[in-house]
């Protein structure tokens, strides 16, 4: 079991205020009826000196008050907020801070004092029940305890009988010294923070044993605190709790409600008696019973461990039932040091005072008296709790009140609040039905949680143990556990079944998975941004959880800080972190991530917990500044935040705004209506409205320890565009933490309007809720769920421009193959691909540039996407290609001379100019028919242009005029000693004149082989020299012989044009030809970009063809294939290469 403080991860005061509004406060045995109450007001907080008392009590200083020294006491209206009623009947509360002047005066303190005229008759009862409370840091004095004193006067005398309870957990040791007219009793101390002690006392007999005086007056009673004090500062922070302060004559009075009847005290089932408070408490009593079971863990807070919470659960012995439904037959017995060494079926002896502690009934063993075994029994058969009887009873949960200590067994339960706490305790409705517990609806009457204490170990600091407990059960949210068993106990308002060492329920997997992947990767042109509040990250050797933390365990909390970073939440853009103690810490996460920059700046927190930004690189930041940082304000520091608000401004894709990371006041210690809380909201508010009143957009932040329906969150709305995301969420997932059963939301993020269309998701992480801590990872690393928002802030298409090469020449024509290069960027997300198409063809993704040939125009789109999804708006370049020369022809006609008329076409860009050179003369335009006369042998050469800027290989007509009777030979198509390449077809002609006898025969050969004029396909002749003869024998028989020797070669051009023809002729399909149509335009790139030749790339992409061309899938044609094999081999010869094919 716990003591009041151990359920606190951060503020005591939260737990303070948790406990004192849950627990009943203990009752008193009701002597008679018909008692008489002399006090008003039995129930209040200590005030303060200057504040006014409820209504009959005085404020008064005790002990020595010498100049110059004194007390000035400040107290501060607190009323409905801390603490809270516990029940405090007369509304009057407050929250007591004493600052010292000077020092060295020993034991002081303040009382509330009531005036009252009883003469003794021998029934007078004084009773009472005390809670001390102080925020534990520094500030605090040294509480002595607190005293309740009784003064009366017997023969003339005024005379004090004092009842002093110490305060264990101080350094105080002084004890109260009697004199002759003032005498103590040492009561009960106190053991913690907000402990109770109880105190009902018969007045006239404690007198008599005292002072010996058996007739007396009481004249006043005061109630106080007592103080060793102490020079601090500020002032300390603490206060009293007093109820049922009592004094009454013929019995003790409970007050308004009627009291439980008196039981049997030597018996369990009399010490538990019929209602919540037991009517043993506060006697001494000696009971047996069977063990069913242990507590192996002490109670623990900041300062100190409680070792009453240790020990043993005893239940009655067959022959001590009572049979009766409503008395439980349980009780547990604190204090026992060696409570492992007991087992189920021991029978033991103990000796203790009863005690109500926060609700639950327990013996307190006499210190030094361990419980006795003196036999053994058999376990008693655990009772199978009803889940009708469960969920019937009413908020006071009288059914489970009946089994309280006892042991029980839960056949099934379902995990709807979440998994297994840090504490060990497992939140569990019986049944099987999956319902998530959530703020704002009511609690299931049957609520009850597993409590892992029992397999603890009993570890000297019980939140540092070396292993965790062996009975704790790991179970996550919508799990079921089955047959749990173990004794029933009670603590912070819940009954928790402690299972046992060796007696594990079962659990069955529910819908949850482990490890969580609720979160995916942001996608491209989103930013992601959490808050988290990672809960005391604190460096080696702070103090934290009673002992500086250690090498070790600073290493496991920053890797799994690291692990739910990186791994569960996908390496946000932004982490806003809260309860970090440095920045020193906070780089050394941010270096363990890797990629990220730590930013931080100490706020005014007593114990250093500071907020934080973990950025990724690549995310722009700048101005990081602190709002109100010195303001006073409501804070613990008196300022206006203990952790101020932090603002960053970010850019990122263009966009920019700014981010306030927050950590209010904690909210346990501001009170059910959060008037701190709403103090910062309404500064930070004021803060948010100036920035957008610069324009400039903002995400607020944090753990603001409100929920979501409370003033604070409604004030930061109010007055700016802020709207809270926490209705964004999924609505299964809409709460941060988890805290006594109930999933709530204390951490919020909220948008400025400008920012709200660009939310693409919001959610909470619930990596610690709804999990059991597996004590090595990411999952439950703090205590509260990260706040995950995306934003989708990259709306802008890429850019992309497009380059030819070579450049777009003057006339618009291309004459070769060009290359085109496309180029894009992307200011956001960054440039996801590019992608063309090329005359209305299929759109291809861009790798490398683009090769466009063919002669006539062609049309190239063009696009790009980036990584957010954003397309270009496609875009065109137009092209035209013209990389063939005209042909022109000569006609020659033998009248008085010889005329040739040439004539030159082109079907691409057209024919910008012929020209020609007779007998070697200067080129002249052709612009008319060009006539040869004058004996002898004539050569005339031509060519043309076309408008793409193709020159045409130089052609020759050769034209022999005589004056003798043989005849003359005209051969046209072809000129001597011209190379030609074989992709031409050159128009073979001749004609003989005679003017004699007349032409008899004109036979022509070439290389030796007989030839007629017509159409030679220069591809068909092996590539070389070859010889064209003409003879012309004239009717006399004189013969003229004509030769023309000219060179068949090839080149790249001719291999493409060659290509072309074979497709156009359907010797290759049109995939084929494009295919080899891309392999030699490579090569013809290579040739034509101007550049000195790499003449092994050119053979290495020469070879690339020739595989292509043996490829019988490419090129099924085999004289096709023997064609352009021979033109490959020639050029790889060419350039030094070694033919393969």
């Amino acid at each position: 079991m716990r003591s009041l403080q151990r359920g606190l991860g951060r503020r005591i005061t939260a737990v303070i205020v948790a406990a004192l509004v849950a627990a009943p406060l203990s009752g008193t045995v009701a002597q008679a009826e018909t008692a008489t109450e002399y006090l008003q007001n039995p129930s209040f907080e200590q005030p303060g000196a200057n504040a006014a008392n409820p209504t009959g009590w005085t404020p008064v200083l005790l002990g020595n008050e010498n100049a110059p020294f004194r007390w000035v006491v400040q107290t501060f209206n607190a009323s409905g907020q801390f603490p809270p009623p516990n029940p405090i009947p007369d509304g009057q509360f407050a929250l007591e801070m004493f600052w010292q002047i000077g020092a060295n005066l020993g034991v002081q303190g303040i009382a509330a004092q009531q005036n009252v005229n009883v003469p003794s008759a021998n029934d007078l009862f004084f009773s009472y029940d005390a809670a001390q409370t102080f925020y534990p840091d520094s500030r605090s004095a040294n509480w002595a305890g607190a005293m309740a004193e009784v003064q009366f006067t017997s023969g003339g005398q005024v005379n004090s009988l004092r009842y002093f309870h110490p305060n264990s957990r101080t350094d105080y040791t002084g004890s109260p010294q009697d004199s002759a007219t003032t005498k103590y009793i040492i009561g009960e101390q106190f053991t913690g923070n907000g402990d109770w002690v109880a105190n009902s006392r018969d007045l006239d007999a404690d007198i008599r044993t005292k002072f010996g005086f058996t007739d007396f007056t009481v004249t006043s009673v005061r109630v106080g605190n007592l103080q060793d004090r102490k020079a601090v500062s500020p002032f300390p922070n603490m206060t009293t709790y007093w109820d049922d302060v009592e004094l009454t004559k013929g019995g003790v009075n409970e007050g308004p409600s009627d009291p439980p009847p008196a039981g049997d005290c030597t018996k369990i089932n009399g010490i538990q008696g019929t209602g919540a408070a037991s009517p043993c408490s506060g006697k001494t009593v000696t009971v047996q019973g069977v063990v069913t079971g242990i507590d192996d863990e002490v109670g623990a807070d900041y300062d100190r461990t409680y070792p009453e919470d240790r020990g043993i659960f005893l239940q009655s012995l067959p022959s001590d039932d009572d049979g009766n439904p409503a008395t439980s037959e349980g009780i547990f017995v604190g204090y026992v040091d060696t409570a492992s060494s007991f087992r189920p079926g021991d029978v033991v002896r103990v000796t203790g005072q009863v005690k109500e502690k926060f609700g639950l009934t327990e013996i307190a063993e006499q210190i030094g008296q361990e419980p006795t075994k003196v036999g053994t029994a058999a376990v008693p058969a655990p009772v199978v709790i009803d889940r009708a009887r469960a969920e019937s009873q009413g908020a006071d949960k009288p059914y489970y009140e009946s089994l309280e200590n006892m042991l029980v067994k839960l056949p099934v339960g379902t995990a709807n609040s979440g998994g297994t706490n840090k504490f060990g305790e497992l939140f569990l409705t019986p049944g099987t039905t999956r319902d998530r517990i959530l703020e704002g609806e009511p609690l299931p009457a049957s609520l009850l949680a597993l409590d892992a204490d029992a397999g603890a170990g009993n570890p000297g600091n019980p939140y540092k143990p070396s292993a965790p407990s062996t009975t704790y059960v790991t179970a996550d949210l919508f799990d079921e556990v089955r047959d749990a068993t173990g004794p029933l106990s009670f603590s912070y308002s819940h009954y928790k079944l402690m299972p046992q060492p060796g007696a594990l329920p079962s659990v069955v997997d529910g819908p949850v998975a482990y490890p969580y992947t609720g979160v995916t990767q942001a996608a491209p042109g989103q930013v992601r941004v959490v808050s988290f509040n990672v809960l005391n990250y604190f460096p080696v050797g702070v103090g934290l959880d009673l002992s500086p933390v250690s090498q070790a365990e600073y290493d496991e909390k920053k890797a799994r800080l690291a692990d739910a970073i990186d791994r569960l939440l996908k390496r946000p853009d932004i982490v806003a972190v809260q309860e970090v103690y440095n920045l020193a810490v906070l780089r050394d996460l941010a270096n363990t991530l890797g990629g990220y920059t730590a930013y931080l700046l100490e706020g005014n927190d007593s114990r250093s917990i500071d907020v934080g930004y973990l950025v990724k690189d690549g995310v722009t930041v700048s101005n990081l500044r602190q709002f109100d940082r010195t303001t006073a304000g409501c804070d613990d520091s008196g300022l206006a935040y203990d952790r101020p608000p932090l603002a960053l401004d970010v850019k990122v894709y263009g966009r920019e705004f700014t981010i306030v990371n927050n950590h209010f006041k904690s909210k346990g210690g501001s009170g059910a209506s959060g008037a701190c809380q709403l103090q910062q909201a309404n500064r930070l508010r004021d803060q948010v409205a100036s920035l957008e009143a610069a324009g400039r957009q903002v995400i607020v932040l944090g753990d603001l320890n409100q929920f979501e329906t409370e003033a604070p969150l409604a004030a930061l709305q109010t007055g700016s565009s802020l709207t809270n995301l926490w209705g964004s969420a999924p609505a299964e997932f809409r709460y941060s933490s988890h805290y006594q059963g109930v999933l709530q939301t204390l951490d919020h993020v909220l948008v400025t309007d400008g920012l709200d269309s660009a939310v693409a998701d919001f959610r909470y992480a619930p990596i610690s809720t709804d999990y059991a801590d597996r004590f090595t990872d990411g999952h439950k690393v703090a205590d509260h769920n990260p706040a995950v928002l995306t934003l989708s802030l990259d709306g802008i298409a890429p850019v992309t421009t497009a380059t030819t090469d070579p450049a777009q020449p003057a006339s618009g024509w291309f004459t070769s193959a060009l290359l085109v290069t496309l180029s894009a960027a992307d200011q956001g997300s960054g440039v996801d691909r590019t992608e063309y198409q090329l005359d209305g063809g299929a759109w291809t993704g861009y790798a490398e540039p683009v090769v466009i040939t063919g002669d006539g125009s062609h049309t190239l789109a063009y696009r790009s996407a980036d990584k957010a999804g954003n397309v270009e708006a496609a875009k065109t370049l137009a092209v035209k290609v013209d990389a063939t020369a005209p042909v022109t022809t000569a006609d020659t006609t033998p009248v008085g001379g010889v005329s040739v008329v040439l004539s030159a076409a082109d079907a691409t860009s057209g024919v910008a100019g012929t020209e020609y050179s007779l007998d070697g003369g200067a080129w002249t335009p052709y612009t008319q028919t060009v006539v040869i006369s004058g004996e002898g042998e004539h050569e005339l050469r031509y060519r043309s242009t076309d408008k793409a800027g193709n020159v045409e290989e130089i052609k020759a007509v050769t034209v022999k005029i005589e004056d003798s009777v043989a005849p003359t030979v005209l051969i046209t198509g072809v000129a001597d000693g011209t190379r030609y390449g074989d992709s031409l077809d050159l128009p073979i002609g001749w004609e003989a004149i005679d003017s004699g006898s007349g032409v008899k025969t004109v036979t022509g050969a070439l290389d030796g082989q007989p030839f007629e004029p017509g159409t030679l396909k220069l591809y068909e002749l092996a590539l070389g020299e070859h010889t064209l003869t003409v003879t012309a024998v004239d009717n006399t028989g004189n013969q003229t012989v004509q030769t023309v020797k000219f060179s068949v070669e090839t080149s790249t051009d001719d291999i493409s044009a060659l290509i072309d023809r074979f497709e156009a002729a359907g010797k290759l399909n049109a995939t084929g030809a494009a295919k080899l149509q891309d392999r030699i335009s490579k090569v013809m790139v290579s040739e034509d970009r101007g550049r000195e030749r790499d003449k092994k790339k050119i053979v290495k992409k020469l070879e690339r063809f020739v595989e292509t061309v043996n490829d019988p899938k490419i090129v099924s044609d085999a004289q096709v294939r023997t064609l352009l094999l021979r033109d490959a081999d020639a050029l790889i010869a060419e350039n030094g290469g070694t033919s393969e094919s």
